[in-house]
């Protein structure tokens, strides 16, 4: 982490925490870790650590004799990771590195948690291989990933104005998310795998969001894609965005806004 970050990406990062984990990961957190059985003295590892959320409540859970190590391939994560850590709790410690190609030892963790991390490895069978690998006997692996796009009203309404206004391979881009939106075949996945004693549910929650015409802007701000949404013309920009907050106009009231949203989530040990 040491290396200079593009200033670009560090921004991107922090916006990156501030809206997509704030608002939209941040409420699965507790979740994930109680399907994880997170226990005090634990090592645990936090896979695709991002900005690093589940790690510090992860390090909470651990407690000052436990260690949680947060692995990412994106440094600028990591380092507003590192930026973030949590007083009082269990050590941290930032990796930066390949979920394909783990750099620790065999056995290393009583616990390995993955939140939104694993339909974007490149290759999924290899990263659960390593996943099995460094999970002591008995250890747990606990991991969420979005259920199917149509049962994620949001991300849907947003796909579709993508595709109309900058086509479908970006919009395939912002589909990718809801690439292991389907229970039977995510235990199939682990189960190829080698892990048993599974156990998979679906979490649905009701989200509070600030106003949808700003979240959304901000929202597109901390996406791989925000240099494609900063390159459109203003006009085009604004139009697309009218139409997802149109799209979801069933969801405002006087109280604000509100949307539903849907996770699937799977543990082994």
């Amino acid at each position: 982490m040491a290396a200079t970050i593009p200033e670009p990406e560090a921004r991107r990062a922090w916006q990156y925490e501030r809206c997509t984990v704030r608002y939209l990961l941040g409420p699965w957190v507790e979740d994930l870790l109680d399907l994880a059985e997170v226990q005090p003295g634990q090592r645990v590892l936090d896979l695709a650590c991002g900005t690093g959320a589940v790690a510090r409540v992860a390090a909470v859970r651990a407690g000052p004799a436990g260690t949680v190590t947060g692995l990412d391939m994106d440094a600028s994560m990591l380092r507003v990771a590192a930026q973030l850590a949590t007083q009082g709790a269990a050590a941290l410690q930032w990796q930066q590195g390949d979920a394909g190609a783990m750099p620790f030892a065999d056995a290393s963790f009583e616990a390995v948690l993955c939140q939104q991390g694993l339909q974007f490895f490149t290759d999924r069978a290899a990263a659960l291989r390593h996943v099995r690998r460094v999970l002591v006997r008995g250890g747990r692996f606990a991991l969420a990933v979005w259920d199917a796009l149509e049962r994620n009203p949001y991300s849907a309404a947003m796909v579709a104005a993508i595709e109309r206004h900058l086509g479908p391979a970006v919009a395939e881009k912002v589909r990718s998310p809801f690439a292991l939106g389907d229970a039977t075949a995510l235990c199939s996945l682990l189960r190829q795998a080698g892990f048993r004693h599974l156990a998979a549910q679906t979490v649905s929650k009701i989200l509070p969001l600030p106003p949808l015409d700003s979240f959304v802007s901000e929202h597109f701000r901390a996406m791989s894609l925000a240099p494609v949404f900063a390159a459109m013309e203003a006009a085009t920009r604004t139009r697309m965005i009218g139409e997802i907050v149109h799209a979801l106009a069933l969801y405002r009231s006087a109280q604000g806004v509100a949307l539903p949203f849907q996770v699937l989530m799977a543990a082994s040990r």
